[in-house]
């Protein structure tokens, strides 16, 4: 319960995501208008007002590893983030779970690394070692983020293989028995080309295809 919420908060929307900051007795609270309030609940004192742009905040974390910044998730698949001592935005980064709201997203204790999650069935890691205080990709795991529309099993004996063809245009190889050895199988650098030109990466997939076939057969004849 935080008193304050009705008087000088101008209600926002409604509270959307809650995070404890590594100082004591401070929450960032994060509203459906974008706004995120540093609020110190032993107090009811407001400490400082930031504004995320183009949608309710939907998941705030805070470094521990040093650097005083913040970041915050919003409904349109943006994160933003923050310097907490100069009370700035340092970038925006746009299109890391296809424009899906983002649900997740924590800081791993002591290190520069973001883990993110949204709607897109996808759990990300990113590394903030950028000049620009944004972050790179790490590592990801992930799935269809829409229905699949084709389903074979590979034709080797063992149906352990399971390809899969879904509405967002990608095709992957899952294995009904060793989860690690799933992978999506590559269209190029498209999340890379992207980036580049401001783009959604759908915008520079394939067509949705409309069958798939698959045989074990003179499969060492090439690389496999």
């Amino acid at each position: 319960c935080f008193p304050g919420a009705g008087v000088s908060w101008g209600g926002g929307g409604g509270v959307t995501a809650l995070a404890q900051s590594p100082a004591l007795d401070v929450v960032a609270i994060g509203l459906g208008d974008g706004r995120i309030i540093l609020h110190n609940i032993r107090y009811d004192d407001t400490i400082a007002t930031f504004k995320h742009p183009n949608g309710a905040v939907t998941a705030i974390a805070f470094r521990t590893d040093g650097p005083p910044l913040m970041t915050s998730g919003n409904s349109s698949g943006q994160l933003a983030v923050w310097n907490l001592e100069k009370r700035v935005m340092l970038t925006l980064m746009r299109h890391l779970h296809r424009n899906f709201p983002l649900h997740t997203a924590h800081f791993l204790p002591g290190q520069p690394v973001l883990v993110t999650a949204a709607a897109d069935n996808a759990v990300r890691q990113w590394v903030f070692d950028q000049s620009d205080y944004s972050g790179r990709l790490l590592r990801e795991r992930s799935g269809h983020f829409h229905p699949p529309t084709l389903l074979r099993f590979y034709d080797d004996g063992t149906s352990r293989h399971l390809l899969s063809v879904g509405a967002d245009k990608k095709v992957f190889s899952f294995n009904t028995i060793q989860e690690h050895q799933n992978q999506e199988f590559s269209q190029g650098k498209v999340r890379r080309r992207a980036k580049k030109r401001g783009v959604a990466e759908d915008f520079l997939k394939l067509p949705l295809p409309a069958g798939i076939a698959a045989r074990h057969l003179r499969y060492r004849d090439w690389d496999n």
